[in-house]
């Protein structure tokens, strides 16, 4: 239905060449955290939701990654999330910045350590939407 639309983001890893290619269809939340620490958005590739504009036209983008890099791609029910312990007008969404925080933690999993900040923040194991994670270590 024209009403409807999806966003997706798809990589492509290469080992031969230490680069990732990217589409990005409206979803831009993944994240590049760096053997350094450091975060890099990966957002610049890509278009619209697919379904939005049937003349939509998708470019990818391609960025090296190297030993120690990890890539990590979340649904929007992660960052979205509202602190439901706060009053409806002083709630505060989970954001990307939530994600950093729980991936600059060098303690246990990445992936626990995300979803335990989300379940902090939301006060509730009962999340709003859906919550996915996909985490690749190079």
């Amino acid at each position: 239905p024209e009403n409807k639309f999806v966003t997706m983001w798809v990589g492509i890893f290469d080992v031969a060449t230490s680069s990732l290619t990217y589409v990005d269809a409206g979803h831009s939340y993944a994240l590049i955290k760096r053997k350094d620490g450091s975060f890099e958005q990966l957002d610049k590739g890509g278009g619209l939701p697919i379904g939005v504009d049937e003349d939509c036209i998708y470019k990818s983008e391609t960025i090296r990654i190297e030993p120690g890099d990890s890539v990590i791609v979340v649904s929007d029910g992660l960052i979205e999330q509202f602190d439901m312990n706060s009053s409806a007008a002083l709630r505060k969404q989970f954001e990307i910045s939530g994600v950093q925080r729980a991936l600059a933690r060098d303690d246990g999993d990445p992936l626990v350590n995300i979803f335990d900040a989300i379940i902090a923040h939301a006060g509730t194991t009962q999340l709003s939407d859906d919550a996915t994670a996909v985490l690749v270590k190079w």
